[in-house]
């Protein structure tokens, strides 16, 4: 039987720590080989930062030279997707067959947020993991304890590994070459010579998202479904940037007068003329959807309606003018939106929606000092339309479910969606189905985008979704 060992990493650049602890692993549990895996597209780091993968796939190439046990897999450099170990192993099962047992070689540090990665507990069935920590001390008591907890909630199998603690990190690497220093028997030979053939690391610094792992909410203890993607980025759980943040829709700023005043007419004339026939029926129906489902949830109608026909407004613009929008309007970009930058037309559309109302308020004779955005609710709902995050506010949600169960859907996700919200008496009932409605609707299309292999699982989604668990679930034990 076939016993494979997998090291991951950007290896940027691979060193002798990276290959000390490979060479432990398969002597310590008689490993077939070790695969050294870089990866192609780790959103938790800053793109722009790491080394392009060609380089660091020959560098560990260069690194391994002549040694049997050990060998190079391009599975995540040659994908063009975000790379996410659950996937990794279901190729690697599929390469080397039902029988092989596959083994994750980790460092123990990782058990701390191991629940984090997207469909964690496929990644614990998938393998057994190796977990590496220096002998004695705090680190291999605290390893031990992890283990015991995760293996007796998920049934992970877990094998302690003592390991030498050794100051090497490729970061180091990247600072010392990068400062002029030396870096002999750090890394091969072969491996700096490399580095310096092609003039890497001319510039340091941490290829990082600062914050991480921190940001990301743990999964309810023992609910058996997944967290958030261990490939995903930092984020606060609450959205930090201008056109998502609450804050910045305060009805203190504009006429609170000014919502009779407007003409919503209008506002249907412009945005026909803005989008195509097909976009602009498709808002028109959740327009009078969010209307609707706004009144039996006790919030405002019309603003309901105005969130309603302008949610898409900025739906098929190019990418560069999407993101000259959200900078035009101060939303800062993250990098990994530019993965699929469609889901800027949401903060781009809450920029876009501010223009246009702050005209129409002003013909109405009302006033708005703050024009970045659409004023109050209005603005945080289309600006989380597509993703969702953390702690949505109620028209947020109205526009969220709004968007997928307008009758022109005809998914089997919306027809069920639907049949959840069919028969809710308005009030305290009505608000309770929307919050189980929402968290279902960001649960597919999680599962969704996970199984499509889709190049970004939106941070703000998974947010929202753990989140809203632990809501619902408060809601049915009372």
């Amino acid at each position: 039987m076939a016993k494979i060992g997998i090291l991951g990493g950007t290896f940027d650049p691979v060193h002798i720590g990276h290959l000390m602890l490979a060479e432990q692993a398969a002597h310590n549990y008689g490993l077939s080989k070790v695969l050294f895996i870089p990866s192609g597209r780790p959103p938790h780091k800053d793109m722009s930062k790491i080394t392009p993968a060609r380089h660091r796939v020959e560098m560990v190439r260069l690194a391994i030279g002549s040694n049997p046990l050990f060998e190079v897999s391009e599975l995540e450099s040659d994908d063009a997707h975000v790379s996410y170990t659950y996937s990794t192993l279901d190729a690697l099962r599929r390469i080397y067959g039902p029988g092989a047992e596959l083994y994750y070689i980790i460092g123990s540090d990782v058990l701390n947020y191991i629940t984090k990665f997207i469909n964690f507990r496929q990644v614990l069935d998938s393998c057994v993991l190796i977990a590496s920590a220096r002998p004695g001390g705090d680190l291999m008591k605290n390893a031990s304890v992890l283990a015991g907890e995760l293996a007796g909630a998920y049934g992970a199998k877990i094998e302690l590994m003592k390991f030498p603690e050794i100051e090497i990190s490729s970061s180091m690497l990247r600072a010392k070459i990068s400062g002029g220093e030396a870096v002999r028997y750090m890394a091969p030979d072969a491996v700096i010579d490399y580095i310096a053939r092609n003039g890497l690391y001319a510039v340091g610094g941490d290829t990082a998202v600062p914050g991480y792992w921190e940001s990301i909410p743990e999964p309810l203890a023992g609910c058996g479904q997944d967290g958030v993607c261990d490939s995903g980025v930092n984020d606060s759980g609450v959205c930090d940037n201008g056109a998502c943040d609450s804050g910045n829709f305060d009805n203190d700023n504009c006429d609170n007068g000014f919502w009779d005043a407007v003409d919503i007419n209008k506002i249907v004339k412009t945005v026909a003329s803005r989008i195509p026939a097909k976009r602009f029926a498709h808002s028109l129906n959740v327009m009078e959807t969010a209307a609707g489902l706004a009144a039996k949830c006790g919030a405002n109608p019309k603003k309901a309606a105005l969130a309603g026909i302008l949610h898409d407004i900025m739906r098929d613009a190019p990418a560069g003018e999407l993101i000259a929008a959200c900078e035009s309007g101060g939303y800062e970009v993250r990098d990994y939106e530019l993965l699929a930058t469609v889901v800027l037309h949401a903060p781009a559309g809450a920029i876009e929606a501010g223009k246009i109302l702050r005209t129409f308020i002003e013909e109405s004779g009302g006033k708005c000092d703050r024009i970045s955005y659409a004023p109050d609710e209005i603005g945080e709902a289309i600006a989380c339309h597509t993703a969702g995050r953390a702690d949505m506010g109620l028209l947020a949600k109205i526009l969220f479910v709004s968007d997928m169960i307008e009758p022109g859907r005809e998914y089997d996700v919306s027809i069920e969606a639907r049949k959840m919200l069919s028969g809710s008496r308005a009030g305290s009932d009505a608000l309770i189905r929307l919050d189980e409605t929402v968290l279902f609707l960001l649960e597919k299309n999680i599962e969704y985008l996970a199984k499509s292999g889709h190049p970004l699982i939106h941070p703000d989604s998974v947010h929202a979704r753990n989140l809203l668990r632990r809501a619902v679930s408060d809601n049915q034990k009372t």
